[in-house]
């Protein structure tokens, strides 16, 4: 019967998304073959911490010969498809124009795989603050459901009623998994930025002119001659308009861009 060549063979591999030659396969494995074996004789390897449909290739580093003097050629490169998959889940939180001022805001906050989520109830922890917080210091919450093979899944927020130029913290409550087992830790807390201005406008008015006022510059009948006032708006966000009166109902609509 026909056997192989007894020795020690060794066998190089690698993994990839691309088509890989032998002589950039920097793993290796060797597979001993007795005196005269005809049985298949194999080692196993083990490939992690990839991501991606890629394929497995390995080759000989040297011939391969029976005892009919047949052979495999030094670096024959053979291959098989192998899917992996070492990337966490994501988490992630936006707000459309979350630096311009408005009286709400909402937010969403989303979670994602590539390949797939694990079944389950995800707990989101969430705050508004003008300062950085902590996951221990989010007081709100809200929940994602995701089936099992769901790409992505997401949940809206609306904070109102605050003032300033803060950002909304959010955490999630436990570790998130996806279908093979990769987890995004618990307590992983993100930020977006998130304006808000739920403060009116203040306005105070100085005399510009004249500074007093006399018979001579104020006339007898009992108006006061034209006096320059200065008025000042003040806001947190932006001032679109104000309305100036005279004691006679006179009004002037004066706009402000700044």
């Amino acid at each position: 019967a026909t056997s192989l060549t007894a020795g020690t063979y060794t066998i190089k591999y690698a993994w990839g998304t691309e088509a890989i030659a032998c002589d950039d396969m920097t793993s290796s494995t060797t597979i001993t073959v007795a005196s005269g074996s005809n049985k298949a004789t194999s080692a196993s390897v083990t490939i992690s911490g990839k991501t991606g449909k890629g394929r497995l290739y390995a080759c000989n580093a040297t011939k391969v010969t029976d005892s009919n003097d047949k052979s495999i050629a030094a670096k024959t490169v053979v291959y098989k498809s192998m899917y992996l998959d070492a990337k966490a889940p994501t988490l992630s939180v936006t707000v459309t124009n979350g630096t311009t001022y408005s009286k709400s805001k909402t937010a969403t906050i989303k979670i994602a795989d590539t390949i797939g989520l694990a079944e389950g109830t995800h707990t989101i922890k969430y705050a508004w603050g003008t300062s950085e917080l902590a996951c221990s210091g989010l007081t709100s919450s809200t929940t994602i459901e995701t089936a099992a093979g769901d790409k992505s899944a997401s949940a809206n927020v609306t904070i109102s009623g605050k003032n300033g130029t803060g950002k909304i913290y959010i955490c999630n409550a436990a570790a998130i998994k996806d279908a093979v087992g990769n987890t995004r830790a618990a307590s992983t807390l993100l930020s977006a930025d998130m304006y808000l201005d739920n403060t009116a406008p203040t306005i105070t008015y100085s005399l510009v002119s004249p500074v007093s006022c006399t018979s001579s510059t104020c006339g007898t009948s009992g108006y006061l001659a034209p006096l320059k006032v200065k008025a000042t708006c003040t806001d947190n966000g932006k001032i679109t308009s104000f309305i100036v009166k005279d004691a006679q109902d006179t009004s002037d609509t004066q706009s402000n861009t700044s």
